[in-house]
């Protein structure tokens, strides 16, 4: 029997994709990055090319390009999510967090993200409006579950819009990147963006589960979520007072680590994992019947078994009823303190500073000569500024090592990445609003930066990774340049 040609077709273009992961990752010389942002099962990739495929007007090789953007934009946050998690294995490889240290992985995932906006900033403003919006969204969904650590009166429907936030808005992306692939409009657009952002939740549900229970290619110890005071739906179901075992479990969530075991116990007896499970399931329902505006086809099949994949990556086992103990109602569980995130509050003067110096420059130049108008040379000066701040941002992330030196905890560590994410998803948007030729220039410079520190704290982790006055001045010329080729009416550099 011989191959599906679809198949066939999306091994190829699958492959296409992980070597382009692999060789930005290798931009940085370190194979370890190649193969964290080429490693995994591309998902969000997948789901981009099969989508082109849905339309009459299929552009493979944007497609490719298209997914090759939001798998490095995915790839840059696991490195945050591991400097976050303290995950030191991720897909059965040392993650980057444990080998190079906190402040590689953090720039590292800087550099990937930056190279995704990259690839991205060649569409048309619609889409990266789409990619601001969906970073945005994911950022949020992150800084909430921060805020929420540890806090037992958060409901299961708010856990879920988190969910859609933190993870189901890059999938959502993903169906908007494999419309613009295929020209898909109206209904069809919104059919397969409604089929992916469900495919987000239902994946963060089944890895809710595995999380608690288990299993291969988990990389990391069971109950991790509860030990760093995630609590995920299953355990907020309960708490709620939708299955029995309430107080029993804040007690047991009050003794910290060594209560895990008895914890998971009581959440797979009192029936809140195979409701998760039943929760998944619907999702993935949902996904599918999002399908349903399409003709059957071997792509549609595809699709459906891809979405349906994920409920193996965690089953909930079944027991017999679990009856609790009574015991006294009492006041929630205090959270732990939390840091509030200081990108827009106690950054301002120093972001100030910055654009002063950017926009002194370009107005300087451009002023008369290239705008006619104010509002573009504004919108380059804050995103030009917004760049020298991210590599600021990462320079105030330190190693928790012991005996290092750090000047930060692990709290202050996630309080910058959280910052960090939401100024990327910041700049996305100012970039939504520039010419594309100095967004990409802007982004091209930037990730020439973060190699550059990279290489540096290889040799000397203690190093400043920050831009100098001159830098700064460097930087805006690189960006001039490329806003002036742009008018002039040549091709955007890398196109």
């Amino acid at each position: 029997m011989g191959l599906d040609p679809a198949v066939d077709e999306d091994d190829q273009d699958l492959s296409a994709v992980r070597r382009r992961l692999a060789a930005v990752g290798a931009e940085a010389g370190e194979p370890a990055l190649a193969a964290h942002a080429s490693g995994g099962k591309l998902l969000r990739a997948q789901i981009v090319l099969l989508v082109s495929r849905l339309g009459t007007l299929a552009d493979s090789t944007r497609a490719i390009q298209l997914a090759t953007a939001i798998e490095l934009l995915h790839a840059g946050a696991l490195c945050h999510d591991d400097v976050v998690d303290g995950s030191l294995v991720r897909r059965s490889r040392p993650t980057i967090e444990a080998t190079h240290g906190t402040r590689a992985a953090v720039l590292a995932g800087l550099f990937l993200m930056l190279r995704g906006l990259a690839v991205l900033a060649h569409g048309p403003a619609r889409l990266r409006r789409a990619v601001a919006r969906a970073l945005r969204d994911a950022a949020r969904g992150q800084t909430d579950e921060a805020l929420d650590l540890f806090e037992t009166d958060v409901s299961p429907e708010a856990y879920l819009r988190r969910a859609q936030a933190k993870t189901g808005a890059l999938y959502e992306l993903a169906g908007r990147l494999g419309a613009d692939a295929s020209a898909l409009e109206g209904l069809a657009l919104d059919g397969v963006a409604a089929y992916a952002a469900s495919f987000g939740v239902a994946f963060q549900l089944a890895d809710d589960l595995r999380d608690l229970l288990g299993g291969p290619g988990l990389g990391r110890e069971p109950g991790t979520d509860l030990r760093q005071g995630v609590y995920t739906l299953p355990v907020l179901l309960t708490l709620s007072g939708r299955h029995p075992g309430a107080e029993a479990l804040r007690q047991l969530l009050s003794q910290g680590a060594r209560a895990i075991a008895p914890s998971v116990a009581l959440l797979r007896a009192n029936g809140a994992l195979a409701e998760t499970e039943r929760l998944a399931a619907e999702r993935v329902e949902r996904a599918r019947a999002a399908l349903g505006l399409f003709p059957a086809s071997a792509v549609r099949q595809r699709l459906e078994t891809l979405v349906g994949s994920i409920l193996s990556l965690g089953h909930a086992e079944r027991s017999a009823a679990w009856r609790p103990t009574p015991a006294p109602r009492r006041s929630a569980f205090p959270s732990v303190p939390t840091h509030d995130l200081f990108f827009l509050s106690a950054l301002d003067g120093d972001l100030s500073a910055r654009l002063a110096v950017v926009a002194e420059r370009l107005r300087t130049e451009l002023r008369v000569t290239l705008f006619g108008a104010q509002g573009w040379v504004d919108s380059i000066a804050t995103a030009t500024a917004l760049g020298t701040m991210l590599l600021w941002l990462a320079d105030l992330v330190t190693d928790a090592t012991p005996g290092g030196g750090a000047r930060m905890s692990s709290a202050d560590n996630t309080t910058v990445v959280g910052s960090i994410d939401l100024a990327v998803a910041t700049l996305a948007d100012l970039l939504a609003k520039v010419p594309a030729a100095a967004g990409l220039g802007l982004t091209e410079a930037l990730s020439r930066r973060a190699v550059r520190a990279l290489a540096q704290l290889s040799t000397d982790p203690t190093c400043s990774i920050q831009l100098d006055h001159d830098d700064i001045h460097g930087l805006v010329d690189e960006v001039t340049a490329a806003t002036v080729r742009c008018r002039a009416g040549e091709q955007p550099l890398g196109s």
